[in-house]
């Protein structure tokens, strides 16, 4: 990809999370309720996720 196509992405990026951080927080609460198993199921994972990544990174630390 061009340099200038990467700007143009990164921005589009920025700008999308921008705007989601300056939403109402009680928007995001009611969200977050709504949701709340999934959030939890999510946060789960990848902790199980962070977990065995962390214990595979040791296990190479130590074959060398």
């Amino acid at each position: 990809m061009s340099s200038r196509r990467n700007r143009f992405l990164y921005w589009g990026g920025f700008r999308d999370f921008a705007r989601l951080a300056n939403s109402d927080s009680e928007m995001w609460e009611g969200i977050i309720s709504l949701n709340k198993s999934n959030i939890i199921n999510f946060m789960m994972n990848s902790q199980m996720k962070l977990k065995i990544s962390k214990r595979l990174l040791k296990m190479g630390n130590q074959k060398r």
